[in-house]
């Protein structure tokens, strides 16, 4: 159910946002992709305050969680197929680059499922049983050759090791590899923020502040909309359809 709720918030909020940055007069290819990364929601900051409030195994945290990683499991395909937008210069171009793409994406979600279903889980609770000192190490060897494994494939470092993160995440054994990581999260997750501070021009931003108020107030208002509707379409309680539409 988190998957159909996840896939109909993308999809409707992308479109919906679609419509509204061409309005604001930004291009075709540039509300795609804007549009797209709008309709997507921050797991880092929401998945620390589910996990800070104890709401984990409550039916509002588990279906933001869904929700959540099925988000970031779309941004895989998603990232692979715009990489080579900008690098076309024709229409027969693009319709390669294009179809290159959708094979690539599916061969690593092919790939994902694989690992994530028969291999992953099944090596980490073997070692989960022998030393917690050897899992932490054992993880970070997944990590590091699931890097080198969809990098061949050409995936970016980048997006590699947020596969391998996703990977992980879908183990059972997630819930101890996290919780020694976890101080390491919260200051990453405060660098961060402290580097889009510190990148931010205020001269410009001070003359887009308006603009840029009230875009902000369109897309939260969109989403969090968005989100209600659904939850109260599949008939879930007002109350969990409004802390979620918050949360994301």
């Amino acid at each position: 159910l988190a998957t159909l709720l996840a896939l109909f918030q993308v999809g409707l909020s992308w479109m919906l946002f679609l419509g509204t940055l061409l309005i604001f007069g930004l291009s075709f290819i540039e509300a795609v992709i804007l549009g797209f990364a709008c309709a997507l929601s921050s797991t880092a900051v929401a998945s620390k305050f589910i996990q800070e409030k104890g709401e984990e195994s409550s039916l509002m945290g588990s279906l933001t969680m869904g929700i959540l990683i099925l988000q970031d499991v779309l941004v895989i395909p998603f990232m692979i197929l715009f990489q080579s937008v900008g690098k076309s210069t024709g229409i027969s171009s693009v319709f390669f680059d294009l179809g290159t793409s959708l094979v690539r994406a599916g061969l690593v979600l092919g790939v994902m499922y694989l690992l994530a279903q028969r291999i992953i889980p099944i090596l980490l609770s073997k070692v989960a049983m022998i030393s917690r000192e050897l899992l932490n190490l054992f993880t970070i060897l997944i990590i590091l050759a699931t890097v080198a494994l969809f990098s061949f494939l050409g995936v970016s470092p980048a997006i590699a090791a947020f596969i391998a993160g996703v990977l992980i995440g879908g183990t059972l054994e997630h819930y101890q590899i996290f919780s020694q990581i976890r101080p390491l999260r919260d200051i990453f997750t405060i660098l961060f923020f402290v580097f889009l501070g510190a990148t931010i021009d205020l001269s410009h931003t001070f003359y887009i502040l308006p603009k840029a108020l009230v875009f902000a107030l369109i897309i939260i208002t969109i989403k969090f909309l968005v989100l209600c509707i659904l939850f109260i379409y599949f008939r879930f309680h007002t109350k969990t359809a409004f802390s979620s539409g918050i949360l994301l």
